[in-house]
C-alpha cells in the first residue's frame, strides 16, 4: 500500500495528508461502502500522525518510510480480540508502530 504522493489538503497553515488504514465497514446492508483513513498534519516544522481505526500492518512501515519522523503519534488500539487481528491493534503491535 504506497501513499500516494499529491494525496493531501492545505487548510490555512496545517497540511493534512490521507494516509493507508486498514479495518473494514461492516453494517448490515452497507458492509464496505465506505472507506477508512488515518491522517498526518503538519504545520512548520511539526507533524502528527492520527492512525485512524486500523489493524497493524506493513502501511506503517510505507508511512514511516514517506514522513521520517513525527513530534506525535496518536494511535487507536485496545479494542482487540484473537479474532480481530487484521482490524485492530494490541498494545504490543502498536508499540512496534511507535
Amino acid at each position: 500500500m504506497a501513499i500516494k504522493k499529491r494525496k493531501f489538503i492545505f487548510v490555512m497553515i496545517l497540511l493534512f495528508y490521507s494516509i493507508p488504514a486498514r479495518h473494514y465497514s461492516g453494517r448490515a446492508l452497507t458492509a464496505n461502502k465506505t472507506l477508512w483513513t488515518g491522517y498526518v498534519i503538519e504545520s512548520g516544522s511539526k507533524r502528527i500522525l492520527l492512525s485512524g481505526d486500523s489493524g497493524y500492518g506493513p502501511h506503517y512501515k510505507d508511512i514511516a518510510a514517506r514522513f521520517k519522523r513525527f513530534d506525535l503519534v496518536a494511535l487507536d488500539m485496545g479494542q482487540y480480540d484473537p479474532l480481530w487481528p487484521y482490524i485492530h491493534m494490541t498494545p504490543e503491535e502498536a508499540s512496534r508502530v511507535v
